[in-house]
C-alpha cells in the first residue's frame, strides 16, 4: 500500500512539473521581444486586405499592418499608428494582447542594429503619440501618419538610413509596403505565427 502511494505521488510530482515546463516554454516567445522589434499582423478586414495586396509581394504577403515593439516581458507594449481612410485614427500604444487579437498570423523581427539604435528607433517612433493617421498614405510630410511610414520614419532618424530606397509607386504617388519593412538581410525573425504567442485569442 505504501509503495503505490510513493508510485502515486511521484507520477503526481512529475505531472506538475510537466505543467510547469509546459507553461515556461508557452511564455518564452513572448520573452525573446526586446523594444525596436518590428512586429506584424494580418487580420481578415477590408484594410487588411487592401494593405496586403499593395505589399510588394502582392496576394503572397503574410502581413498587412506593422507597429514597432516599446517595452518588452512581462507587459510587452507596441506602438503603431491605427486607423484607415474612413474612421481615421492615431498614433498609440497599445497592450501585447490587444494588438495580436484576432490576427490570422503574426511576426515578430529584430534589426539587425545596435540595442542602444533599436531604443532609439523606439524613442523616435514615440515622438509621434498622437499624430492622426494618413488617410490619403501620402509620405511627403510627417504631420499625419500610416502604419508603415511610422517604422520607416523612426528607422531614418535614427539610423540615418532610408530602410526602403526604391519605393514602390501606385496611383502616382510613392508610398511604404508592409514587406518591404523587413527581409532576412536587415532584420532577424524572432517569432514566426501564431503558435509562438500564447495568452492571445486568434481569428480562425
Amino acid at each position: 500500500m505504501l509503495k503505490r502511494c510513493a508510485v502515486t505521488l511521484l507520477l503526481l510530482a512529475l505531472f506538475a512539473s510537466s505543467l510547469g515546463a509546459s507553461a515556461e516554454s508557452s511564455d518564452s516567445g513572448l520573452a525573446d521581444f526586446q523594444p525596436g522589434d518590428l512586429i506584424l499582423r494580418r487580420q481578415t478586414g477590408l484594410w487588411s486586405h487592401i494593405a496586403t495586396a499593395l505589399s510588394t509581394n502582392g496576394s503572397r504577403a503574410r502581413f498587412s499592418h506593422a507597429g514597432l515593439i516599446v517595452a518588452g516581458a512581462p507587459d510587452v507594449t507596441i506602438i503603431h499608428a491605427i486607423g484607415d481612410p474612413l474612421t481615421r485614427g492615431e498614433v498609440e500604444t497599445i497592450s501585447w494582447a490587444d494588438f495580436a487579437q484576432d490576427s490570422t498570423d503574426l511576426g515578430v523581427y529584430r534589426y539587425r542594429l545596435s540595442k542602444p539604435m533599436r531604443l532609439g528607433i523606439v524613442a523616435r517612433a514615440q515622438a509621434y503619440i498622437g499624430t492622426p493617421f494618413d488617410g490619403d498614405f501620402l509620405i511627403e510630410n510627417d504631420r499625419k501618419v500610416y502604419c508603415t511610414e511610422l517604422v520607416w520614419l523612426a528607422y531614418k532618424a535614427a539610423t540615418g538610413i532610408d530602410l526602403i530606397e526604391d519605393k514602390p509607386v501606385q496611383m502616382g504617388q510613392k508610398y511604404i509596403p508592409v514587406d518591404a519593412l523587413y527581409d532576412r538581410v536587415i532584420a532577424t525573425e524572432i517569432c514566426s505565427g501564431t503558435a509562438c504567442l500564447p495568452g492571445v485569442r486568434h481569428a480562425r
